[in-house]
């Protein structure tokens, strides 16, 4: 039940609460009509009380108009109990990684039918890259996303394959054939080499982490694409999953803890263009 002001009508609170409960990874955008058909406000009430979260950072709008949850409302998320303990439990570990290879390391979870930066160590790429910890990125065109959507429930994953999928550079995988059978290899072999999915200048290898209810995270090493070939880290970013995953009490499959011996770019390494 909303909170209700003394005359008995739900108070402002209770309004900017049921605009922010309208959204769900199902949900992620939602156009003014739609929000006030979900919340049973007026339009005009609904876009006041989004354009008060708006103020504030808990709503932003896209180009086409949609609402969607704000990056100051999923830094507050990042900050849940449950997501803390996994960054606590992550960061010894990514900064191992860090340590060895001076690259950049990231954690990132599904929110919302995306993936949240929550945790990034800068490295030595030098790169002004495109997400900073707190920010949303597309499942489709990154390594830590594309490691999250194959092991993904299925709702989400035809979710994200049937709508739209934005092209960031030349080398965004979009066609959702393709992409099936991109996360089908993710599934088989325990990571994925992103390369320059999202940004021009850079290239992901991301692998999947588990927790005691299955999958939790995705951890990524990210180099600056050329200088370095992507399979010296695959064993990294693996290693990395499998420590994290144990020391969140997942179980990592058994499968995964072995690098395979395909060389990249062939039909046995998972590489997103």
């Amino acid at each position: 039940m909303h909170p209700t002001d003394p005359t008995g009508d739900m108070s402002v609170i209770g309004k900017a609460v049921r605009i922010l409960e309208a959204f769900s990874i199902k949900r992620p955008r939602l156009s003014l009509t739609e929000l006030s058909q979900l919340t049973g406000m007026s339009p005009s009430t609904t876009l006041r009380r989004a354009q008060d979260l708006m103020r504030y950072g808990l709503l932003e709008r896209d180009s086409a108009g949609r609402f969607t949850v704000g990056s100051r409302m999923r830094q507050i998320a990042a900050a849940a109990p449950q997501v803390g303990h996994l960054t606590d439990v992550a960061l010894p570990v990514m900064q191992d990684i860090f340590t060895m290879t001076r690259y950049d390391v990231a954690l990132t979870v599904i929110q919302d039918g995306q993936g949240l930066l929550v945790e990034r160590l800068y490295g030595r790429t030098g790169l002004r890259l495109n997400y900073q910890s707190g920010e949303l990125m597309p499942l489709h065109a990154t390594g830590g996303g594309l490691a999250l959507l194959a092991f993904a429930p299925e709702e989400l994953q035809e979710s994200v394959l049937g709508g739209p999928l934005e092209s960031f550079t030349s080398q965004t995988e979009t066609d959702p054939v393709r992409l099936r059978a991109l996360l089908e290899q993710v599934r088989r072999q325990g990571y994925v080499v992103s390369d320059r999915g999202s940004n021009a200048l850079t290239t992901a290898i991301g692998a999947p982490v588990f927790g005691p209810s299955g999958l939790t995270a995705a951890l990524s090493v990210i180099v600056h694409h050329g200088v370095e070939h992507p399979r010296a880290l695959i064993d990294t970013a693996r290693v990395g999953a499998h420590t994290l995953s144990r020391q969140l009490g997942g179980k990592y499959p058994r499968q995964f803890r072995r690098v395979p011996n395909a060389a990249p770019g062939t039909r046995s390494d998972p590489t997103t263009r």
